[in-house]
């Protein structure tokens, strides 16, 4: 559901595309949604809560509530104090300048010169204003100016606490049930004096999250939302990781890990998520799921192939379970893992018949596709050429002649040594040796079903 005609009349051609039967799309104003429409197991708001006026947001959570099935989930994302105090002076400036200007484009265009400026003139200070500032830029710099119009020149944009959202939902017969962050949840290695004073003063968990919002200037919650008459068990039990797969992008900072060792060794993703452990058992587990990234483990087989690489008497502690169940937990909530309730359908070799996932062929020509994992990925001249042809029905020879081909007519460019190659075996060998590269980039970056 859109309020925006036009962005509905954009998707419609994807679903033609895939033939998805499944799926609606329609252009409804949030205020006319009603019970005719039906119960959900899920309700995904994302960016609209704080984009919206109060009418509105209170019409949210009343269909949330009515429209949620008995033992739904609704998903509702909205900005956040403390961080967006800050944020919002910075919205402010950008506003009272843009609002000068007429056209989008000239309003975006103005307010990010208005930044630059801004960022540039307190280059030379240290205090913290500057130093706000020129991150903001920098985190601007590298957003789409669509994001740039909503985010902080949207007419509404209306933060809360997160304690004030909780109550808002509480009067719509909603309770909380977590962040879809869990790192949004708990605060890993908190001193004692500040985990012991947090404890006195919270009198429950909602107060715990806010003081924890108040501590680390959150400015963005995802958050959760159940029946008030649902029973939710708020502790996370260790049982409930055992049944779960895992996978992991990390690597081991250290060459020469020493797993066997009581040595801690830290572990870091490309994102720059990063954690130490000593637990010989999770050392072994980190390795394995390197090995097979980004192919999700059962936490069972995880565990068995991270004990093969520990030599005995490492290799057998009853203990292991329970301790890599707990470390996984922990990394989890500093996103250096990913749990999965199921087994995400990719794959990491190549097939002599390759095969990207149907969306991903459909999307290729925007420039960004989206992964097995829901995640987007951005992609190159020559993916965009070499994606649609992967649906299965070609083999590597077939693969070769076709981008041959496109190169050929003049569809894309292949350089060598900083020359345009136009010699034909030149182009052959340049060309076969491109789609083998990225065949392995599309199962790392799972987009091969």
């Amino acid at each position: 559901v859109d309020y925006s005609g036009k962005q509905i009349a954009l998707g419609q051609p994807t679903l033609v595309a895939l033939g998805l039967k499944n799926i609606e799309l329609k252009a409804v104003n949030v205020l006319d949604i009603d019970a005719d429409f039906g119960q959900f197991d899920y309700i995904i708001v994302h960016g609209v809560y704080s984009w919206v006026p109060e009418v509105v947001r209170e019409k949210i959570l009343e269909v949330c509530s009515r429209n949620l099935s008995p033992n739904g989930i609704a998903y509702v994302s909205y900005n956040t104090y403390p961080g967006w105090h800050m944020l919002r002076s910075i919205r402010e400036m950008m506003l009272y300048h843009a609002d000068k200007f007429k056209t989008p484009q000239e309003r975006v265009g103005q307010a990010r010169a208005l930044l630059e400026y801004l960022a540039s003139y307190n280059d030379v200070e240290k205090n913290a204003y500057s130093i706000m500032l020129k991150d903001e830029v920098n985190r601007l710099r590298n957003r789409r100016d669509y994001y740039l119009m909503h985010e902080h020149l949207e007419t509404v944009n209306e933060p809360l606490y997160f304690h004030q959202f909780v109550a808002n939902a509480a009067r719509c017969n909603l309770q909380y049930v977590g962040d879809t962050q869990l790192g949004s949840m708990v605060i890993p290695n908190l001193s004692s004096f500040v985990n012991d004073t947090l404890r006195k003063v919270a009198t429950d968990r909602i107060e715990m999250e806010q003081y924890f919002d108040f501590l680390r200037n959150v400015p963005f919650r995802r958050t959760l939302l159940t029946h008030s008459s649902s029973v939710v068990r708020p502790e996370i039990e260790l049982n409930r990781v055992k049944v779960l797969y895992v996978s992991s992008s990390a690597r081991p900072v250290s060459p020469s890990p020493a797993v066997a060792s009581d040595r801690a060794e830290e572990y870091r993703t490309e994102q720059g998520a990063s954690s130490a452990t000593a637990n010989r058992i999770t050392k072994a587990a980190m390795l394995v799921l390197g090995e097979h990234c980004p192919q999700p483990i059962h936490f069972e087989k995880l565990l068995a192939l991270a004990r093969k690489k520990l030599p005995a008497p490492f290799n057998n502690d009853p203990k292991d379970e329970n301790v890599l169940a707990g470390d996984l937990l922990g990394a989890f909530s500093l996103t250096l893992v990913q749990l999965y309730v199921f087994d995400v359908p990719l794959r990491v070799k190549v097939d002599p018949m390759p095969r990207a996932n149907a969306l991903a062929r459909h999307q290729a020509s925007q420039g960004w596709v989206t992964s097995q994992f829901h995640l987007c990925v951005g992609v190159d001249e020559f993916a965009k050429n070499l994606l649609p042809l992967l649906d299965g029905t070609r083999n590597l020879k077939a693969l070769y002649a076709d981008m041959f081909e496109i190169a050929r007519k003049g569809k894309l460019s292949m350089v060598g040594d900083s020359a345009l190659l136009l010699d034909e075996s030149a182009l052959r060998k340049a060309i076969q040796k491109s789609v083998d590269d990225a065949l392995v980039k599309f199962g790392r970056a799972a987009l091969l079903v």
